[in-house]
């Protein structure tokens, strides 16, 4: 689960699919990059180096190249400039312009990781969380995201607040769960919202409120988040903090089930079932 989140976080940055590295015929491979920039690059200047890189990957003033992207990438990384390291990391966490390489990918944030890149740090806690490239480290990886999310990472506050309220890495504690769950949430983090939110609806770590929990669980489920879609739609079957509201509440479940949330699948039949058996008895009744 955790990989497939950091799949859907690596793909929702600037990097763009891999392209072929050959140039269209007449085009040199340098035109329409600053001359000045490629003349620091050449001589080894990093800075230069990541931002050549940077136009190669986006296809600034060149062809989009991502072989030449990840080559100049390397050149800086070397150099031990932390935002190269980190997008090299990614380079062969995605297999852009080198081969997928999981090891690597953990190397290279490892290296970043260590000057203090916070999305060197997180990229790292990840693996080290799922044991991807690197022998699985629950602890060390724990360490990580807490280092990222006091500098305000909703993600790492996210998976803080996990480990809190699941126990096992550290004690159980739904207080300091509830904390780093509310940070995130406060940033519009729709897991953050969710996860929150349930522990309103069982009052753990916080005063039970049936209101705050849907309330939260709207805020998420407005934001696609499935689960949500469904635990909104028993707030609204129940009228657990909110007004009881059936068509409500199979429009959530209809949200969830389409993004195949199993528990919603089944809720949506039998409430649309419990539904058309009531229209029937109304229609007796008035006749």
């Amino acid at each position: 689960m955790l990989w497939k989140q950091l799949s859907t976080l690596l793909l929702a940055l600037v990097f763009v699919p891999a392209s072929s590295s050959a140039q269209a015929p007449g085009l040199a491979p340098e035109s329409g990059i600053d001359p000045a920039l490629m003349a620091k690059a050449k001589l080894g200047d990093p800075e230069a180096e990541f931002l050549v890189s940077v136009a190669y990957r986006k296809g600034e003033g060149v062809l989009k190249d991502q072989v030449l992207s990840a080559s100049w990438l390397r050149k800086a990384a070397e150099q031990n400039l932390r935002e190269a390291q980190y997008d090299l990391g990614l380079c062969y966490a995605l297999g852009q312009g080198v081969k997928q390489n999981e090891a690597q990918a953990a190397a290279w944030y490892q290296k970043a990781a260590e000057r203090g890149d916070p999305d060197g740090m997180r990229a790292l806690a990840i693996l080290l969380n799922d044991g991807r490239g690197v022998q699985r480290d629950e602890k060390q990886a724990f360490q990580l995201f807490s280092q990222v999310a006091m500098q305000g990472d909703s993600y790492s506050q996210v998976q803080l607040g996990t480990a809190f309220d699941a126990g096992g890495i550290v004690p159980q504690d739904r207080k300091q769960a509830a904390i780093w769950y509310q940070k995130a949430a406060e940033q519009g983090d729709a897991r953050a919202q969710h996860n929150l939110g349930v522990l309103y609806e069982n009052g753990n770590g916080v005063p039970q409120d049936y209101t705050r929990a849907a309330e939260l669980y709207l805020k998420s489920a407005e934001q696609g988040y499935p689960s949500s879609q469904f635990s909104l739609g028993l707030c609204y079957v129940h009228g657990k903090g909110i007004v009881q509201d059936y068509r409500q509440a199979v429009g959530w479940y209809q949200k969830a089930a389409d993004q195949n949330q199993l528990d919603a699948m089944l809720n949506l039949a039998l409430l649309t079932t419990k539904v058309r058996a009531s229209q029937k008895t109304r229609g007796k009744r008035s006749t």
